[in-house]
């Protein structure tokens, strides 16, 4: 595992802070950015792929929309730490905005 591989992994969790709505952390009885926080604790404390697999459920779960660039960064994150694509392919249904 590389540390390159877990700064993309931080700069993604990063990029996606404060981004649910209030609405769907009160159907989820959580925070989202609480949730980003323990991704990012796994990531550095050496558990990137339960990171990874943690930050792409919680933004599925509460419906974070993404842009193409996001899910094209959790798709090299993803390969980088060799997991199936299946890990991430359930967030191409997020992805709201097209890059320009």
């Amino acid at each position: 595992m590389d540390g390159d591989t877990v700064q993309r992994l931080r700069m993604l969790a990063h990029s996606l802070w404060g981004r649910a709505t209030h609405d769907s952390e009160a159907a989820m009885g959580d925070s989202f950015d609480v949730r980003l926080a323990d991704s990012l604790d796994l990531a550095t404390n050496g558990e990137p792929g339960v990171a990874f697999e943690n930050l792409a459920q919680n933004v599925y779960e509460f419906d974070v929309p993404l842009t193409e660039s996001e899910y094209r960064a959790f798709a090299e994150v993803g390969w980088s730490l060799r997991l199936n694509p299946n890990a991430w392919a359930f967030l191409r249904d997020l992805v709201t905005q097209v890059d320009r």
